[in-house]
């Protein structure tokens, strides 16, 4: 969306925000911090997942903690 013509079009009376906006989405270390927020999320995500089960689970909590760390 931000590199379309129209993108400046779409909110005229703030043009240095939205330049502003353009520049970070097409920076690659956005990108590359978009990527490891998702990875550590996921990390975390898992984690939650594995111990939301009705067996016991702690030997598999801590060695997924250990790896984690």
């Amino acid at each position: 969306m931000v590199i379309s013509d129209e993108w400046f079009s779409y909110k005229e009376g703030n043009v240095g925000s939205v330049q502003f906006v353009k520049e970070i989405l097409l920076t690659n270390n956005w990108w590359m911090k978009v990527d490891y927020i998702l990875a550590f999320g996921a990390l975390i995500y898992d984690f939650h997942t594995k111990k939301d089960i009705d067996i016991t689970t702690l030997h598999l909590i801590y060695e997924m903690w250990d790896s984690m760390i």
